[in-house]
């Protein structure tokens, strides 16, 4: 019998794999393979690094756990998995959901566990007054009337559908490692969500929020939502715990942490305006704004030619059909204002410029594993942090209450100054900006694919029912700029 350690993707595009054990045994001309998990996940960078074919184990290294991992190698490879089994130990269905759980250390995976299995423990009693139930009870009759109780009690049918996808991912492990023989019953079943109109933000809405100041009420917690939207619509999760050494010279860029793929945002004037604020530098961009001049047609101060504009261009739109320019609705054959905003532009950029070495010098000094937004996390448990990796219990726990609390005042924001949306939670930023993108002349779905970090095209056309390449993150940076744009 042969044996040996394979890495194996599940997709192409996913940044790890995961390690498995394959014996091959010849008998007779016939040759019979089996494959068993070793329940590790790692690079293929990791793997090529650090293993050893010849020893069929992993060289003593800092990245990975090697010790556990040659462990299991040692014991698996002792295995024979062409010799009749003994029978597996009998499990009862929760019971073996808590098993499979303490393998985890992913805590935001035992946290669903917890809550999937705690439903599912409240039913049983509550139906009929049993703690555990042997797997082939649970048939389709069983989860519907599972699913009945459930909606009940008052839960969403997306967070059912969440639910009855944990129960099916233990039947599926309890068929390949030969605890249940049988057929998974949630196969069958089919729970249909309908989809939820998007909470988006209007325009005035967000020039609400722009206009908020420090000092100001809910002032924090408007900056980090602004940030979430005008940073391409970054999740919660990426936003809340984005580093100093995340700012860059030109860019912003960070390893997302729901999807490990990591992501380059271009600064946006907005952006800009923020980490202003946030640095105690708000008068910045005002002076520099001062400073600068425009050369055509005359060389004048961009602040007033920027209020002449405006003032030449407001309230002029009658019948006839407009273009619109840079932000700006101009008449197609007006010329001269075209080419005050093409100097305006050129100007902007060089402020923005000026702007974005102005937040990077205050930062060089500074320590770079500190959180962009540490006064509302109050906390350093996430000081080198590794984003690639699990959170450990304390930064779980931690970060789930300060997510809770950001969407408390999140709603409590709403209500003060009066915004459109009442239930405001954390991702009606990303949705905002999502609904900015399919505003925008020529944008494709693998541009907004791009744009919001995800992994393949489906999950974009869910997501705005009804990423752009890099090159296309100036202009749609650009786009929300001029949107909101200040006077």
């Amino acid at each position: 019998m042969k044996v040996s350690v394979v890495f194996s993707k599940k997709n192409k595009t996913d940044l790890k794999g995961y390690l498995f054990i394959t014996y091959v045994k010849r008998d007779r001309g016939i040759v019979e393979k089996k494959k068993v998990s070793l329940d590790y996940s790692l690079s293929k960078d990791d793997f090529d690094k650090y293993f050893n074919k010849s020893f069929n184990q992993f060289t003593p290294n800092r990245k990975i756990d090697f010790k556990e991992i040659n462990a299991k190698i040692k014991e698996k490879m002792d295995f024979n998995p062409f010799v009749i089994k003994v029978e597996k130990e009998h499990y009862k269905f929760l019971e073996y959901m808590q098993n499979r759980k303490k393998l985890k250390n992913n805590y935001s995976t035992i946290n669903t566990y917890d809550s999937s299995s705690n439903m599912f423990k409240k039913f049983l009693y509550d139906k009929h007054k049993i703690i555990d139930i042997d797997f082939h009870y649970i048939d389709g009759d069983f989860i519907i009337e599972m699913e009945n109780f459930f909606s009940k009690e008052g839960l969403q049918f997306s967070t059912i559908r969440f639910y009855f996808n944990n129960f099916s991912t233990i039947f599926n492990n309890a068929i390949k490692n030969n605890v249940y023989v049988g057929k998974n019953p949630f196969n069958d079943h089919k729970i249909q969500v309908s989809p939820k109109p998007k909470k988006i933000l209007s325009d005035d809405d967000v020039k609400k929020l722009i206009n908020i100041k420090k000092g100001d009420l809910y002032f924090i917690e408007s900056r980090m939502f602004l940030f979430s939207m005008f940073a391409n619509g970054l999740r919660c999760s990426d936003m809340m715990l984005l580093k100093y050494e995340d700012i860059k010279n030109e860019y912003i860029e960070y390893f997302q942490i729901k999807t490990k793929i990591p992501m380059v945002v271009n600064y946006s004037v907005e952006v800009i305006f923020i980490l202003l604020d946030l640095f105690d530098m708000p008068e910045t961009y005002n002076k520099l704004e001062q400073e600068m001049m425009i050369h055509k047609p005359e060389i004048i101060p961009y602040r007033l030619a920027k209020r002449r504009l405006l003032r030449k261009l407001k309230d002029n739109k009658v019948d006839e059909d407009y273009d619109l320019y840079y932000g700006f609705y101009l008449k197609p054959n007006d010329k001269e204002s075209k080419i005050i905003i093409d100097e305006l532009v050129r100007v902007e950029k060089d402020i923005n410029l000026h702007c974005k070495r102005k937040i990077n010098q205050y930062l060089k000094n500074k320590d770079k594993q500190s959180l962009l937004f540490k006064d509302f996390v109050k906390s350093d448990c996430f000081k080198n942090f590794d984003k690639s990796k699990p959170m450990n219990e304390e930064q779980f726990k931690t970060y789930k209450s300060r997510y809770t609390s950001y969407n408390a005042k999140l709603k409590r924001l709403s209500k003060h100054y009066r915004l459109s949306v009442e239930d405001i939670t954390t991702h009606v930023s990303r949705f905002t900006f999502t609904n900015v993108l399919l505003e925008i002349a020529g944008i494709n779905l693998n541009d907004i694919r791009i744009a919001l970090g995800h992994t393949n095209l489906a999950t974009t056309q869910k997501y705005i029912q009804t990423g752009f390449d890099f090159k296309k993150s100036d202009l749609v940076n650009s786009e929300i700029n001029y949107k909101y744009r200040r006077g």
